[in-house]
């Protein structure tokens, strides 16, 4: 069962980046066929165009993500009065009360996702899978600085040497990635591709102000459990896929002269020529279906996995994942066709040292190798008496009450008593 799990957070992570990749470089028949043969650098057939929707694939992500309301309703576990739990506070419909956070609270980081995993995709269509997902760790960076900024959070000296170890990373990735773009006469050239990494380092500016903001609102209430993982991420999905309609009507406005979309004829991003497009080809449909789904799965196992393993495990699984959407990036380019995928570049050897200084950055940051880090780069702990549902008193009792933990959240957080992590802290994991 641990290996289907973490086998399941490995598939579906990697999926969704490969997914996402496919569908950018797949032909579709579009609603301008006479736009699309206008445009010098459409390689396509006649009446069709490569499926350059990404704010669209984004919302396919809100719809998953939303599905995890269903599960949280479906899984919520009731405490029966009768089993000596008198002391734990329980809600109208009988389960463990939570922390109340009104849904509305929902909407600021649903507002960042919306745009960080907007820039994110428009900037994995100038870029391979594998470099897009290795310019991700750039999360960790903005999570360090706004951890101090926002949450007034003191890091220790190490962790700062590992945010410096995980830019010269990027720097690497970035460099191997332009130099790449110049020694190539097709694509985009240079500036597409710095322009990519320009954007997909920027959102992760997004999605860790999201994850700052939402530990400033999820503190725990004493007396009450943490709001569940499966609630917090399918509220977001629904305020997410709320901006999203709305996003994408104003997108898809037409405009007046020369924007260089010409595709959908001034508009920056066409709603309906991309329902025409996955209503005309059966396999986008097929990718696009898929991937909601599977955005679901890899959300509820990867809460799954922070509930039951390590951070160790869940670095080692985000690490893998960039090998595997790697390795099938070759085998579609070398195996499928040269459409689909990316082939070895004269500076593969770059990138791969830029993987391994990420690796390493990120390997530090978590504290996973305690011997490379010096003493002196660590400081005093400090011990923070911070709120939580259970106190370690009952942490015994709480374990052995078969109804208790029944729910995971609760038997989770007995777990957890006394050194829960933060969401800051386990950004990279």
């Amino acid at each position: 069962m641990p290996f289907l799990l973490l086998g399941s957070m490995l598939f579906f992570g990697s999926y969704n980046t490969i997914n996402n990749k496919l569908q950018y470089q797949m032909c579709a028949p579009t609603l301008y066929p006479e736009a699309a043969k206008a445009d010098p650098n459409n390689r396509c057939g006649p009446g069709e165009k490569t499926f350059d929707k990404p704010w669209l694939v984004n919302m396919y992500m809100f719809i998953g993500e939303a599905c995890l309301i269903i599960v949280y309703r479906l899984t919520r576990k009731k405490v029966s009065r009768a089993s000596g739990s008198a002391a734990v506070p329980l809600d109208g419909a009988g389960a463990v009360a939570e922390t109340r956070v009104p849904f509305y609270m929902f909407a600021i980081p649903a507002f960042c996702d919306v745009f960080g995993t907007g820039l994110a995709a428009v900037g994995q269509t100038h870029l391979d899978a594998a470099i897009w997902q290795m310019l991700r760790s750039a999360i960790i960076v903005f999570s360090a600085i706004l951890a101090k900024l926002l949450l007034g959070r003191n890091l220790e000296p190490f962790k700062w040497v590992a945010v410096l170890i995980v830019c010269v990373g990027l720097g690497i990735v970035g460099l191997a990635a332009s130099l790449d773009a110049k020694a190539s006469s097709a694509g985009q050239g240079a500036s597409g591709q710095l322009a990519g990494c320009a954007l997909t380092v920027g959102a992760q500016l997004c999605a860790a102000f999201q994850m700052t903001f939402e530990e400033k609102i999820l503190k725990v209430v004493p007396g009450q459990k943490k709001v569940s993982a499966k609630k917090v991420v399918g509220a977001e999905g629904i305020w997410g896929g709320f901006f999203m309609c709305i996003l994408l009507g104003v997108m898809s406005i037409p405009g007046t002269g020369e924007d260089g979309y010409p595709d959908v004829k001034g508009s920056f991003e066409s709603l309906p020529d991309g329902l025409y497009m996955i209503t005309h080809k059966w396999e986008l449909l097929f990718l696009s279906l898929t991937y909601s789904a599977s955005v679901a799965i890899y959300n509820l196992s990867g809460i799954t996995v922070g509930k039951k393993f390590t951070t160790v495990v869940r670095c080692l699984i985000d690490s893998s994942r960039t090998v595997t959407v790697w390795g099938v990036s070759l085998l579609l380019y070398y195996g499928v066709s040269d459409k689909y995928g990316s082939g070895i570049t004269p500076h593969t050897w770059l990138q791969l040292i830029g993987f391994f200084v990420l690796f390493l950055g990120t390997v530090v940051y978590n504290d996973l190798a305690p011997s490379l880090i010096p003493n002196c780069l660590r400081a005093e702990p400090v011990e923070e008496e911070e709120p939580g549902f259970l106190s370690n008193a009952s942490f015994d009792g709480i374990l052995a009450n078969p109804d208790l933990t029944e729910d995971e959240d609760i038997a989770d957080q007995a777990r957890e008593v006394g050194h829960g992590t933060s969401l800051v802290d386990r950004v990279a994991a």
